[in-house]
């Protein structure tokens, strides 16, 4: 009887330790959860940052950069749209505006320029995006049956 007296206050004593052990680990584990969560949510604030950053050098087009999951994690994207509109669903027209205004930001942030060619340019019926670029628009007249070169002085 001795023996499992002092065997049951053993098993006693042996629960209230791992109790305190466990009452300690589940400390420490919220505390891991609460610097985990802070990291997402700087990691979320630390993309939205780059993707201002980016977006502050076009006027027109918008990029998306990451994408924020389910579980509230981010992935790594690269979106472009205009006035909400995904960039493979824009009219030729927008999309020509749309990589001259690309290309305004480019020439900007690396301090370059070059002439740019554009192909299809009667698509664009009512403006061109301004650029400090010289600009080769290529376009079909159906009236014309042979190839004319026309220069159009810049004011």
């Amino acid at each position: 009887r001795k023996a499992q007296f002092e065997m049951k206050r053993n098993n006693e004593e042996k629960i209230k330790k791992l109790e305190a052990e466990q009452k300690e680990l589940q400390e420490k584990f919220e505390e891991a959860q609460k610097l985990i969560n802070l990291c997402e949510e700087f990691r979320l604030v630390r993309a939205k940052a780059l993707e201002d950053e980016v977006n502050n050098n076009f006027k027109l087009v918008k990029f998306t950069l990451f994408q924020e999951l389910l579980n509230g994690g981010i992935e790594p994207t690269c979106v472009a749209t205009y006035n909400g509109v995904l960039y493979p669903s824009c009219s030729t027209g927008e999309k020509i505006n749309i990589g001259l205004d690309i290309i305004n930001g480019l020439q900007k942030i690396y301090g370059v320029s070059a002439p740019i060619f554009i192909d299809n340019a009667e698509a664009v019926s009512n403006w061109l995006v301004e650029t400090g670029s010289q600009l080769v628009k290529m376009f079909v007249d159906p009236e014309v049956k042979e190839l004319k070169i026309m220069k159009e002085e810049v004011k």
